[in-house]
């Protein structure tokens, strides 16, 4: 575990920014994700209206 061992070096400031980053990237990820899905859902429920 080099993260481990990185995280424990790391004065808290660092720590605090790193915990800040990886948080905002996995909102912004999740948010695409699911972006992604609704777009996909409403894409497809638009060709089943339009196929009909």
């Amino acid at each position: 575990m080099k993260v481990a061992g990185a995280i424990a070096l790391a004065s808290p400031s660092t720590i605090y920014q790193l915990t800040k980053l990886y948080k905002s990237l996995s909102l912004f990820l999740t948010g695409r994700a699911i972006g992604l899905v609704y777009s996909f859902n409403y894409s497809r429920v638009q060709a089943v209206y339009y196929i009909r």
